[in-house]
């Protein structure tokens, strides 16, 4: 039996914790895969996610241009964050971010816990 890729291990342990991914831009045009050649961003729906999920807890931004950018279209009003979600700015999951997995991962870790998660048995993100 093969073993699962890393991520697929992460994305099991969110699932299995009732933790969503959502991207905060729809689209855009770039060049290239670096998150400063982000032209035109154009938002997803958050409100509609929302909307159908209205167990949200929080919302967890994964790096510097993920809060920006849902911070960004919050105040154009193009999201709309009820009162109850918990907002926190994590460390961006991208191997590009000068930091140790380890750092990350334990950054990750303790935002969960503040919402009662258990630890997953993986390195996050």
């Amino acid at each position: 039996m093969a073993r699962s890729d890393p991520y697929d291990d992460r994305c099991e342990v969110l699932l299995a914790s009732a933790i969503g991914l959502w991207d905060v831009i729809a689209s855009c045009d770039r060049e290239g895969s670096a998150d400063k050649e982000i032209i035109d961003p154009r938002p997803n729906d958050l409100g509609e996610l929302f909307g159908r999920r209205e167990r949200i807890r929080a919302i967890f931004s994964n790096g510097d241009k993920s809060r920006k950018y849902f911070r960004r279209f919050v105040d154009e009003g193009a999201t709309r964050v009820p009162a109850n979600v918990t907002l926190a700015d994590l460390p961006s999951s991208s191997g590009a971010r000068a930091m140790r997995p380890e750092v990350k991962s334990a950054a990750w870790k303790e935002q969960l816990a503040r919402l009662g998660v258990p630890s997953p048995g993986v390195n996050l993100p």
